[in-house]
């Protein structure tokens, strides 16, 4: 009975995770789609969170499929391309959206400087940011895990 609770509890935290993901694979989609060519500043910052979305909803679709249903090896490695193909492009972001010290979000067209949407540049900053607070805690709770699970030894 209790290992049934802990089962549903367990599935229930994935599904809720996956809508989580796929809320925010939308929102980045529809950001980036909306403000395609408002960052000359920055022009491959729209790109990011359009492939940032499309990975982040692969993610969840796979994720989902191989938690409610009974799935080969097949869907595994194809999550892991994903994932690495994701972690590469969370590395090439870094470069895309914290190379612009301060974005210019006044739209002037009597202006040099190069424009960048407010909307468009603080989502990605925030969205960018969050991924990685979410690796490195997830790094740390591995790590804690470890030399828990090593001391009982």
């Amino acid at each position: 009975m209790a290992d049934d609770d802990d089962l549903d509890a367990t599935k229930a935290m994935k599904i809720c995770s996956q809508v989580i993901m796929f809320i925010l694979s939308v929102t980045q989609l529809a950001i980036a789609s909306k403000y395609r060519y408002d960052c000359a500043q920055q022009p491959d910052l729209p790109s990011l969170l359009l492939a940032f979305g499309t990975l982040t909803l692969l993610m969840a679709v796979f994720a989902t499929l191989t938690c409610c249903a009974r799935r080969e090896i097949y869907d595994y490695y194809w999550n892991f391309m994903i994932c690495l193909f994701f972690f590469g492009w969370l590395i090439g972001g870094i470069s895309m959206v914290y190379s612009i010290k301060e974005p210019n979000d006044n739209k002037n067209s009597t202006s040099v400087e190069p424009y960048c949407n407010k909307t468009l540049y603080l989502f990605a900053f925030v969205m960018t940011t969050m991924v990685y607070i979410l690796l490195g805690s997830c790094m740390l709770g591995i790590c804690c895990f470890l030399i828990y699970k090593f001391r009982q030894y």
